[in-house]
């Protein structure tokens, strides 16, 4: 498979009787259900919790709100909804952090090799910066309002997920196409992976944070 070139994987809207296809290029093709037969039954919103602990202190939580069977699980969402949570950080006096970022990406993967990764998606959103030239999201603490995080800050997420990517086709033109889902199969070399990453940049002199 050309990784410059990602298929759409979408749900089929109707199956038609006949003869079984006989090569990939006889599959019928794939397309998003405009209306469902039944309603599918979403859960009860699942709370997931990271921690980055910096000696034996947790400075950071992140709290995410899915759809997955429970907090243990990866968290899980459907499509047209946000990725919903908060984000707390523990800012000491004389901390150096200059911008925090949200970033959701999805990637193709078909190796174990870096070459075998192509990434489609690549959204970035700030939630602060020491920037004010910088769009901030809302933050009900007082210490976030300034040019230097203090104390304890806390940011309320709701990001809402792309609904298309634009991507190369066949014939190297850019094209806009449907998100596809996670796919992970065992016995399958391909597989379609998101992650969702904050990422606290500090100065020269210190590590970011992811």
């Amino acid at each position: 498979m050309d990784v410059a070139s990602p298929p759409s994987y979408r749900r089929i809207s109707s199956v038609r009787p006949g003869p079984v296809p006989l090569s990939v290029d006889d599959l019928p093709p794939y397309t998003r259900r405009n209306t469902l037969a039944q309603p599918i039954a979403r859960r009860e919103p699942v709370e997931h919790v990271y921690l980055l602990s910096e000696k034996n202190r947790p400075w950071v939580t992140l709290k995410l709100y899915s759809s997955a069977k429970s907090s243990k699980s990866l968290p899980t969402f459907f499509e047209k909804e946000n990725i919903n949570g908060t984000l707390e950080i523990d800012a000491e006096r004389g901390d150096s952090i200059q911008s925090i970022t949200a970033t959701i990406t999805g990637r193709i993967i078909t190796g174990a090799r870096p070459d075998d990764s192509f990434k489609f998606l690549n959204h970035s959103l700030p939630i602060w910066s020491k920037s004010s030239d910088i769009p901030r999201m809302p933050s009900p603490s007082e210490g976030a309002s300034k040019s230097k995080l203090l104390g304890r800050c806390e940011w309320p997420l709701s990001i809402p997920v792309p609904r298309t990517v634009t991507v190369p086709n066949g014939s190297g033109a850019m094209e806009a196409c449907p998100l596809p889902e996670t796919f992970l199969e065992r016995h399958t070399a391909a597989s379609i992976q998101y992650d969702f990453t904050i990422t606290i940049s500090r100065g020269m002199l210190r590590a970011d944070n992811q």
